[in-house]
């Protein structure tokens, strides 16, 4: 029930040459090895986007794959063994990852967590957010939304149109709320199509099946 994302970019905004990507390593996790799965031992890889951009256009005419030029990776130490996505707080330069584990299809957790990609050898891996009563079933997977300002980690559920939200605030008590048509004056009839979220200013905007953009 937990199967992983393959492979996700995230741009850091505050490289503002475009030097660096963080770059998900694609999960172990099989059918086969199911029953005794990998544990997730570096989630991210740092690479040059620079160097890239050199290899790519030294490349002959067809040619098919490029050797990416990773700088270094962030190591994980936590039990898990699914990344089901991430998001990267252009307020205090923190990686949030969502990842899954447990010992069987009856004991899973779901958790967010945090990493210093500045501090790659030492990211300060920190559980925030236990999110395990978000319903997400693989293979569709939330479209994160991460609020700086506000320190919450939104989710739309694409197969369900529903919208969760968690705070990240490491230490804090941070529990998951579902957002209903409630929380939004004059739209009762709130059903979501799609997220965007402006994450230095706080706000969250969802399109609605009703016609309005609620915020």
């Amino acid at each position: 029930n937990l199967p992983a994302i393959n492979a996700f970019i995230l741009h850091n905004p505050n490289n503002l040459g475009g030097g660096l990507l963080v770059l998900a390593n694609q999960d172990g996790l099989t059918a086969a090895n199911a029953a005794s799965p990998p544990l997730v031992t570096n989630p991210f890889s740092i690479i040059d986007l620079g160097k890239l951009h050199t290899l790519i256009a030294s490349l002959p005419v067809g040619s098919a794959s490029v050797t990416v030029p990773v700088i270094t990776s962030i190591p994980a130490t936590l039990p898990y063994y699914a990344m089901l996505g991430a998001a990267y707080n252009p307020i205090n330069n923190l990686l949030y990852a969502v990842v899954g584990g447990g010992t069987s299809v009856t004991d899973v957790f779901r958790n967010v967590v945090s990493y210093d990609p500045t501090n790659p050898l030492a990211p300060a891996e920190t559980v925030v957010a236990d999110v395990t009563s978000i319903p997400i079933i693989p293979p569709n997977y939330p479209q994160l939304g991460l609020s700086a300002a506000s320190g919450t980690l939104q989710f739309f559920l694409t197969d369900s149109d529903t919208v969760y939200s968690v705070g990240i605030t490491a230490g804090a008590t941070n529990t998951v709320t579902q957002i209903t048509g409630a929380s939004f004056q004059n739209d009762a009839a709130f059903a979501p199509t799609a997220m965007a979220v402006h994450a230095l200013v706080g706000d969250t905007y969802f399109a609605s099946q009703s016609g309005n953009v609620d915020a």
